[in-house]
């Protein structure tokens, strides 16, 4: 049975072990709260501790007496684990990885109240086992499962001084914390179980706000005709009923190392409607942060590798909104997902982090220019010939140009003139949040009469629009 102890605001579990039984295998994991050093300096030290006492009391109300759960004063926890049956009948290696994966993108989505604020932590895991007997002793466990963990890199902004950075990261999680308090309860209670390991557990949500899912045509114009596929985008219902994008919520959840935890959301619920419409096809955009194979994307790939026609009708559109962590990972990522048979995009081509060179090593499917060089081509014949110039660089990267924010028939044409003949904005369709490729009937053009080269065998978009 668990005691417990308090002191300034700091939960601490401490668990009984039980005797071990020689034919179980001793687990060592690690945890660590990636934006602990973040809390402590926006917060102050009562806030961080509370944080740290929240995650061990989760882990301990998890475990129970299955485990040994130790908190250490940096934003570290360490667990014992020798009830390896806890983690259910899957491989070793691959039960504690799933579980580490579960329980890190869970927790940065549920609210944590630490003395008060409503915080969300980032956290990364790693882990060490043994076969019990084996003569390593629980020192080496812990110094192999935290050499483990030091190559896990925190993908958000390093904590900074003074009060503007820290009234700034309060702000940033405010926002988190809306948004993610805005999304279906019903989800969240999903993936709180995979914290807790209880079944309907449920959660709080503010009332009359909530995430929702909307939809934008990438529209063929000249001669190319249909949609290409259909752009999904996060908007917010507030109280009134009313629907309104995040802002600039998305780059604050990369600031906190948060967007992670969003993009997953979003990618799962998107391959649940090409899931459930087999005849569409459906685009996400993901965060350059998330653009690396690693704990996050283990459920995706299982889902895409289970079902080849719905990995064909995806597009994953990777935002350049900041840098890639590592070029090489993310050259890494989109491989794996074009061989499961998703096309990959760049999204707001022109205005990213990326250059030509890493570009290059991505080898995207589809280039997306940044609405803004469309609205300037029309101000004078230097921005003119610049939009032409990007548009042609575009169509040397990747197989298909899709030019954003076309709102009017004049920039429709110029486009075109541009040779652009993929086009999104709102001449072209507005986002809503109706799915209408339930009842649209869309004109589908062979690919010899779009325009652009012969895409890959493994693209559902090469031959069939949705």
């Amino acid at each position: 049975m668990a005691g417990r102890t308090e002191e300034k605001g700091a939960s601490i579990h401490f668990l009984r072990p039980r005797a071990r039984r020689p034919d179980v295998q001793s687990i060592h994991f690690v945890f660590r709260i990636d934006n602990y050093p973040h809390i402590l300096r926006a917060y102050g030290p009562e806030v961080a501790r509370s944080a740290v006492g929240q995650l061990n009391g989760i882990l301990a109300d998890f475990f129970r007496d299955d485990g040994l759960v130790t908190p250490e004063p940096d934003g570290r926890l360490e667990v014992l684990l020798w009830n390896r049956a806890l983690l259910g009948g899957l491989p070793l290696e691959k039960a504690c990885e799933r579980w580490i994966h579960s329980f890190c993108a869970a927790i940065a989505m549920v609210p944590i109240e630490c003395a008060g604020e409503q915080l969300h932590l980032a956290v990364s895991g790693a882990w060490a086992g043994v076969e019990a007997g084996v003569n390593d002793g629980p020192d080496a466990l812990a110094s192999c499962a935290l050499h483990a963990l030091e190559r896990v890199r925190f993908p958000g902004d390093a904590p900074d001084y003074g009060e503007v950075w820290s009234a700034r990261y309060r702000s940033d999680m405010a926002a988190a914390a809306e948004l993610f308090g805005a999304i279906d309860a019903e989800q969240m209670a999903t993936l709180f179980a995979a914290i807790d390991g209880q079944e309907g557990s449920a959660l709080p949500r503010r009332e009359g706000r909530q995430v929702a899912l909307a939809w934008q045509p990438v529209r063929g114009a000249g001669d190319a005709n249909g949609v290409l596929y259909h752009e999904c985008l996060i908007r917010l219902i507030d109280d009134e009923g009313n629907s309104h994008p995040p802002g600039g919520l998305i780059e604050g959840l990369e600031r906190l190392g948060l967007v992670r935890a969003l993009d997953h959301y979003i990618l799962s619920s998107v391959i649940a409607e090409l899931e459930n419409n087999p005849g569409v096809t459906l685009g996400a955009n993901i965060s350059a942060q998330s653009a690396q194979l690693d704990g996050w994307w283990q459920d995706i790939e299982l889902r895409l590798a289970a079902d080849c026609s719905v990995a064909q009708r995806l597009v994953i559109e990777i935002t350049e909104t900041t840098a890639f962590p590592n070029i090489s990972a993310a050259a890494t990522f989109t491989s794996r997902m074009r061989t499961l048979g998703c096309m990959i995009a760049v999204d707001d081509f022109g205005t990213g982090f990326a250059s030509v060179r890493q570009l290059l090593a991505l080898k995207p499917d589809i280039a997306k220019i940044d609405r803004f060089f469309l609205a300037r081509a029309g101000q004078c014949p230097r921005d003119r010939a610049a939009f032409m110039h990007l548009v042609g660089l575009a169509d040397a990267l990747a197989s298909i140009v899709v030019v954003e924010g076309v709102e009017n028939d004049e920039q429709c044409k110029l486009a075109l003139e541009a040779g652009a003949m993929w086009q999104q904005g709102c001449h072209h369709g507005r986002p809503g949040l109706t799915r209408t490729w339930r009842w649209e009937s869309e004109s589908v053009a062979s690919a010899s009469s779009r325009g652009f080269r012969e895409l890959p065998v493994n693209s559902s978009i090469s031959g069939r629009p949705s």
